[in-house]
């Protein structure tokens, strides 16, 4: 019995002491699903339908879910698609007509125009659509000289040990890099 109970003992502090305990992560256009996110992150960061209806040159899309116990949580989303000039044009119409998006005022380096993306519009309306950066909402950009739009977004506690410390990002560039650095350059 003192056998088992030891092993039980060794078992939860290793998973208390754990830094990733549970670590959800997918890369790759087809691994993308509304689904993803168990807090609907991933239901309004991109029209619906919008991978399958406007033919891409590339893109790419990235997922993770971190529940930590002892440091924090963290959930974040990135999707990318370039196009050729008129398909782009038809995709960033399809975008701005389909998604409630309110243009951001940050001062950046990049070529992109950000976007605080409320969701569908309706669900804007009815005070559903969240945007409360930098931890927890979705963003739209546009590069109108390559013809790429990227879909992110993210949610991370606002006790999150990322937020509020010497290392954290201070400015939207930083904190695109930060967050989004390993996923995709903004400033290429």
């Amino acid at each position: 019995m003192k056998k088992i109970l030891a092993i039980i003992l060794v078992l939860c502090t290793c998973c208390l002491t754990s830094c990733s305990l549970f670590i959800t992560e997918y890369e790759g256009l087809e691994t993308f699903a509304d689904g993803n996110s168990d807090i609907s992150l991933c239901q309004e960061v991109i029209p619906f339908g919008m991978i399958s209806k406007f033919e891409y040159s590339n893109g790419n899309h990235f997922f993770i879910s971190k529940y930590e116990l002892t440091k924090y949580e963290v959930q974040k989303v990135l999707l990318y698609l370039t196009y050729d000039a008129d398909t782009y044009t038809d995709a960033k119409a399809f975008v701005s007509t389909n998604l409630h998006l309110v243009e951001r005022s940050d001062e950046t380096v990049s070529n992109y125009v950000f976007f605080d993306n409320y969701g569908y519009e309706e669900y804007y309306y009815e005070g559903r659509g969240v945007v409360d950066y930098p931890t927890f909402y979705t963003m739209v950009a546009f590069d109108d000289d390559n013809y790429t739009i990227v879909f992110f977004g993210m949610y991370i506690p606002n006790n999150s040990i990322h937020l509020g410390n010497d290392d954290s990002p201070t400015t939207f560039d930083e904190h695109l890099k930060y967050f989004y650095g390993d996923w995709y350059d903004f400033f290429s």
